[in-house]
């Protein structure tokens, strides 16, 4: 699976706590399922059981940062945040899936531009991701999770408008490297609180990005209300 890679402090009830380091692709083989507990307290793996995951905001504003080369500096902020199709499976791992943002604002050098309002076709203030995999590895003895493009190096690609002065669209590559804020990866909990493991793992127009926020990641559908974490105790 050759594929890009995602990240900075967390608002909300998280904090960043490491620095930039490598990913070690045989230590997340060391981390190899998802677990949920049954209703009788069973530990298993997930399987075929394939529940789907949904995200949902816990910082007021999830916000993309970087500064361009000419020197202007960005924030995109959105208010709200979703997954769709992103199912855990074996191994893991996630089914292919997406994630949109919602109440997107372009701050340029702190003003809010009106022209630089992300969308997505006709939807004012959105931006959806490429389909995207999601992976559990272990980075500096820390369970993670990984977030990277199926194909490609380029997770999303924020459309402006030609009036924007930064450009028409932003190519945003990389990967997502998500801990357990709470330090309760491995426990069995309905939810789990996510945020950046490092600082920048992005690039936006080029150069260095970040991505500050937090969200909630529960399980939907048949499987509402299931126990679930990353790894048994």
């Amino acid at each position: 699976m050759a594929r890009s890679r995602l990240g900075l402090r967390a608002a909300g009830l998280c904090a960043l706590v490491l620095g930039l380091m490598g990913i070690s692709a045989s230590a997340a083989q060391a981390l190899p399922e998802w677990t949920y507990l049954t209703p009788g307290g069973e530990l298993k793996n997930m399987g075929d059981l394939l529940p789907e995951v949904q995200f949902s905001p816990d910082s007021p504003e999830m916000t993309f940062l970087f500064t361009t080369k000419g020197g202007t500096k960005v924030a995109i902020s959105c208010t709200g945040i979703s997954a769709a199709g992103i199912k855990l499976r074996e191994g893991g791992k996630s089914t292919e899936g997406t994630v949109k943002f919602t109440g997107c604002i372009t701050k340029l050098n702190g003003v809010t531009s009106a022209n630089c309002e992300p969308r997505a076709g006709t939807e004012k203030g959105v931006i959806k991701t490429r389909v995207i995999l999601l992976l559990i590895v272990l980075h500096e003895g820390q369970p993670a999770v990984l977030e990277e493009p199926e194909t490609g190096q380029e997770l999303a690609k924020i459309e402006l408008s030609e009036l924007c002065s930064i450009g028409e669209t932003i190519s945003l590559e990389g990967h997502g490297l998500w801990k357990d804020c709470e330090g309760k990866f491995k426990e069995h909990l309905v939810t789990h609180l996510w945020s950046p493991l490092l600082p920048t793992t992005y690039k936006a127009m080029g150069v260095s990005a970040a991505f500050d926020g937090s969200f909630f990641v529960k399980l939907v559908g048949a499987h509402v209300g299931l126990r679930w974490a990353g790894l048994p105790d």
